[in-house]
């Protein structure tokens, strides 16, 4: 073995500063997607992250109490935008680099494995293929992709609290990485 690569969780970001200190010539890399997708994901089954209480809001950028106040999907659009936050603060500081959900798994060999010295050849492709095909989340069950069910299925509480909390943040990351592409 000659290269690892981790995968962080996504509240890593927070902590950025952190892991640049650790690991200051290694490369990085910030998968994201539509903030509407997302926010409904975790409405339906929540991660670490967007259980309240779990990371500080002070590292939200939350005053005390505020969360309180907030609708399930505000507070998933909150912490979502202070993330989102974190990487476009990164990505315009050139530390990080954007890949949209929207372009996995192809992005794998051909934009992720090269980022990170790793060669990729038929047998690594195959390989790719076999794994792109199943669920990330619960390989017993084939991947599906749902992006476009998800934004169909947004309700207006999702579009207005990602548009107030972090539709911005991913419009910039977006213009950077086309930009950079």
């Amino acid at each position: 073995q000659t290269r690892l690569v981790v995968k962080l969780d996504a509240w890593a970001m927070l902590a950025l500063p952190l892991i640049r200190r650790a690991f200051p010539h290694t490369p990085l890399l910030f998968a994201y997607r539509d903030p509407r997708e997302v926010i409904g994901s975790h409405l339906g089954q929540r991660g670490f992250h967007m259980i309240p209480g779990t990371l500080p809001a002070e590292e939200l950028g939350m005053a005390p109490g505020e969360r309180e106040s907030m609708s399930p999907e505000q507070y998933c659009a909150a912490v979502l935008g202070a993330l989102y936050g974190a990487a476009l603060e990164a990505a315009q500081d050139s530390i990080i680099h954007l890949v949209n959900f929207d372009a996995l798994p192809g992005a794998v060999p051909d934009t992720i494995a090269p980022l990170f010295g790793i060669e990729i050849g038929e047998a690594e492709r195959s390989a790719f293929a076999v794994a792109a095909a199943r669920d990330a989340k619960n390989p017993a069950v084939p991947f599906v992709p749902d992006s476009a069910a998800r934004r169909r299925s947004a309700t207006e509480a999702v579009i207005a609290a990602a548009d107030a909390h972090v539709q911005d943040v991913y419009g910039a990351l977006e213009t950077i990485r086309v930009t950079r592409s």
